[in-house]
């Protein structure tokens, strides 16, 4: 495992889908230190990324980002009940986001208390940790 140096998590990626598998590939997950999120896990080829067919997606210079008022739009179309996720309000049992004083909190509400809460000041960092957090909270995938 390895952390990504801070400040990685402002500049542009790349997320790539995998239509056929690929032999000797190495992975390992991306560890949460230095306050970045460390989500997602990372892969060494043994061949360059272009020699591969593959789908890429992420945060690239012409990339679509999703955005908070899409965001339930986008939650709905993929089958995530509606009482599980609270998005700029809070809702008891659910996993919220909410903006508060220019920052995006992203917690899990019982019964009125706030439980692990993290905070981004970036609306697309908060989005994937929020639709992370959530895929891990329901057993649920997004692909």
């Amino acid at each position: 495992m390895r952390a990504l140096p801070p400040g990685s998590n402002g500049k542009p990626y790349t997320i790539y889908r995998v239509l056929k598998p690929i032999d000797n590939v190495v992975a390992s997950k991306i560890m949460p230190l230095f306050g970045e999120i460390g989500l997602g896990t990372q892969y060494e080829l043994p061949k360059s990324v272009k020699s591969y067919r593959i789908w890429a997606f992420g945060r690239g210079e012409n990339r679509k980002m999703l955005k908070i008022n899409e965001l339930n739009s986008y939650l709905k179309s993929k089958g995530v009940p509606e009482d599980s996720y609270s998005i700029n309000e809070v809702n008891d049992e659910s996993l919220c986001i909410v903006e508060e004083n220019k920052k995006w909190h992203i917690f899990y509400s019982e019964r009125g208390l706030r439980t692990e809460e993290y905070c981004y000041q970036d609306e697309h960092l908060a989005i994937l940790y929020f639709i992370n957090r959530l895929s891990k909270m329901l057993n649920f995938s997004f692909e």
